[in-house]
Formats: C-alpha cells, structure tokens, sequence
C-alpha cells in the first residue's frame, strides 16, 4: 500500500504497480515524496488513493498497458461490459507528461462513473512535434480494437491539461487533426487551462521551445496555433481555465472561444476567480465543479 510517505521509487520497484511507473511518473525525480507538502496545486494526496485503486484493479485483470514505442504509452482502466471511452492526457510544456498527478485522478473519477478511461503518455522534448502522431496512433489502436478492450469508440472524449490540452485541441484541428488521420471524430475535447496560441503576445514560450525549437518560423508558429485552425467541423469542445493564470495567460482560452464562436461550434467556456496553473481534478478547490459541468455538457450535447 502507498501512503504519504512514499516516494515515487516506490513505484518503480512496486511488485504490482513497478511495471507501469515509467508511464505514471517519469516526470518525477525518483526520491521525491508523491506528496511533498508544498504549495503545488497538483492533487498529490489523490495520486496515492489512485495508486492504491489501479492496484486493486490490476489484481482483477481490469488494467490494460500498451506501449507503442519508448515515448508512447498508455493505461487502460477496463471497464467489464463495454463503455464510452474517455482519453486523459496530462500536460508538462512538451517537456514532460505528469500523469500520476494530472491525469490518472481524473481517469480514476470516469472510471468510477462508469467510462472505460486511459491515461496517455506521448512524446516530448525533441519528439514533442510527434505527439499529435502519437495520440492518432493511439486512437487508430482503440478503433480496431474495440471490442476486445471493452470501450465504445463512437462519442469518444479526450481531456487535455495545459500543454495536454495543446495536443487535445490539435486534434480538432482543420490542418492538423482527425480529418486528416482518417480517425473518428471526437464527441467532445476537453481543454483544461490550454495552451493554445504561439503567436506572440499570449504564446507560452516555453511549451513552444519545446514543440518548435528556439527560432521557429512565423509559418510554423501558425501551423500549431489553434485559434487559426478552427472550422465548423471542429469537435464540440469544454474550456476551463482560472482567470488569472499565472503560467498559461488566461488570453489563450480566450482566443479559442472566440475561434469557436466564429465558427458555430458548440461549446462551454467557464472561467475560475483564481491565478492557479495545473489544478487537475481540483477536487475542494475553486475549480472543483469543472468536471460535474464537463459531464453535464457531454451528455446533454455530445452523445449522438
């Protein structure tokens, strides 16, 4: 059993778990505590109740674990009949995926409502600009294997944080996106204090670094800003943010709903009185309701 005095070596070298903890916690130093008690809004206390969850869950053969290449994995929460599909991905500027915090609480949550959910984990750093390759590959995989893992494709949705949600929106996107790949197109994307533009002056310098490299060209800035690539094709999409934001400015989530508007997309955009980055969950936070909002506006106009 973890509790708050484990370390995230502890995951490494879990008899259960050990085999996944590359794709939960490579963003972590090894001998960092899972819950620092620092002021980091990630919902650290959460990642151990949800360690020890897909423990047990592991135990029943309802984990399904695929890499498809040493930067691509993912984390399938099985659900025993067939069930809509939620795709989780957790952000990390391009420069690292922070599943265990970000990503697996709120996979845990669908799960426990009743979806069959996954966690992803996808390139970075230098392989950043195959990320979106990396979540088409993963989709065509739960196409063609459907019935086998249990989860219902069609209505599918996919979560994004931060960065994440970068790659999220990607693949709603007119140049970029499921059109493109031939894939099935989402029932909803979920863009959690995206990053959206990187276009100066509300570009994430950072995150763009990562994806584009330190001079990229105004042509290659607009390839992956979002905002330019939105057309009445575009996925039925959920954006929340705090208002004050202070490492995604806020103006990004502004930028899409305004793209999103233009374009007749149905859509939901709530803004949070905070100035926190990376909430997650956000379960006893402010931002607490985002995911009861999030579910109520996918069934009520995203299913078919």
């Amino acid at each position: 059993m973890f509790d708050y005095n484990s370390k995230y070596i502890d995951i490494y070298n879990d008899p259960i778990l050990g085999k996944y903890a590359t794709h939960l916690a490579s963003f972590a130093k090894k001998e960092s505590k899972i819950v620092s008690n620092d002021l980091n809004p990630w919902p650290e206390k959460e990642s151990i109740d949800c360690l020890n969850f897909i423990s047990i869950l592991s135990s029943e053969n309802k984990l399904v674990y695929k890499e498809f290449n040493k930067d691509s994995s993912f984390l399938l929460l099985k659900q025993s009949k067939p069930s809509k599909l939620a795709i989780v991905v957790a952000g990390g500027g391009y420069g690292c995926v922070c599943t265990l915090p970000e990503a697996l609480p709120v996979a845990v949550a669908l799960y426990k409502q009743g979806f069959s959910a996954l966690t992803f984990d996808y390139g970075v750093k230098d392989k950043a600009i195959y990320a979106l390759n990396d979540l088409s590959t993963l989709i065509s995989f739960l196409e063609k294997n459907e019935r086998e893992l249990n989860i219902v494709i069609s209505d599918y949705m996919v979560i994004g944080f931060s960065a994440g949600a970068h790659l999220v929106g990607s693949l709603g996107s007119s140049n970029l996106g499921y059109v493109q790949s031939g894939l099935p197109k989402p029932g909803l994307l979920v863009l959690s204090y995206p990053v959206i533009t990187m276009l100066e002056p509300h570009c994430h310098i950072g995150t763009r670094n990562n994806l584009l490299g330190l001079s990229p060209t105004l042509e290659e800035k607009e390839k992956y800003s979002l905002e330019l690539h939105v057309d009445n094709d575009y996925p039925n999409t959920f954006i929340w943010v705090c208002k004050d934001d202070n490492v995604v400015d806020s103006s990004n989530s502004c930028l899409m709903d305004e793209a999103l508007k233009k374009n007749n997309v149905i859509h939901d955009f709530v803004v949070y009185p905070s100035n926190v980055h990376g909430f997650g969950i956000a379960r006893n936070t402010v931002a607490s309701s985002w995911m009861e909002r999030m579910l109520g506006f996918y069934f009520d106009k995203c299913r078919k």
